[in-house]
């Protein structure tokens, strides 16, 4: 891995940004999750009632840099691309990108930089491999749903896969590994899309807590990125 050295006030703080680990930072802004709701008024009573609609909104944060080398940071943080961030922790991240970046003068040579990122609403820890040759459940540790990459391992040209009760059937001319994108709904098959293998279902997914998992005509391997709601980003 790449790594940036910052001459800033502190060596404690550091993000990996896509791949690019950066050390030195010299703060990082406090994070807050909030729900989307809709405040229902009641004529005919006192009071009102919060109906949630179950639609996290998006974490704002901030880096602030102090350094004379102002140009590695134009170079390296690329807005409004989708990566992989990481806050003082190697296994769990973030997947955001940048909004904004902020460049002023500080004092003597140094130039305050302040980046601005937008992160999905919740974190994830690295993926996660689970193998299964015949029916089992996996569990969900995690706070919200998971739509996993499964790769399908055919023993006939007709088969599916149902995950708490919930179908993908699949037909293919090819023996070879199915890869199944539930995040993307994407199907490949030897690295050609394959969307057409899939004749019928709906779309599943890992929820919280214990999910059975059926296996008809084929093995599964799960890579799986688990979900969480709160996590302290000044954590060493």
């Amino acid at each position: 891995m790449q790594e940036i050295k910052f001459n800033n006030f502190t060596d404690k703080l550091y993000i990996i940004y896509n791949g690019i680990k950066f050390k030195g930072i010299s703060t990082i802004s406090d994070t807050s999750i909030n729900s989307n709701f809709e405040l229902i008024k009641q004529y005919n009573r006192d009071g009102f009632i919060l109906e949630d609609l179950k639609i996290l909104n998006e974490i704002p944060i901030t880096i602030t840099f102090y350094t004379k080398y102002i140009q590695k940071l134009g170079q390296y943080f690329i807005p409004t691309k989708i990566v992989d961030i990481y806050f003082n922790n190697d296994t769990i991240f973030y997947k955001g990108f940048v909004s904004n970046i902020t460049y002023g003068k500080f004092k003597n040579d140094y130039k305050k930089v302040v980046v601005t990122f937008t992160l999905q609403p919740f974190c994830c820890k690295n993926t996660e491999t689970i193998v299964m040759n015949s029916n089992g459940v996996i569990e969900n540790k995690g706070h919200l749903r998971v739509y996993p990459f499964i790769k399908l391992t055919p023993t006939n040209n007709n088969f599916f896969i149902a995950i708490n009760g919930i179908k993908m059937e699949f037909k293919t001319d090819s023996l070879s590994p199915l890869n199944v994108d539930l995040q993307e709904i994407e199907i490949t098959q030897n690295d050609e899309f394959k969307n057409s293998a899939f004749v019928g279902g709906k779309i599943p997914y890992l929820d919280i807590g214990n999910n059975p998992i059926l296996l008809s005509n084929c093995k599964a391997e799960f890579k799986i990125q688990w979900r969480y709601l709160l996590y302290d980003l000044f954590r060493n």
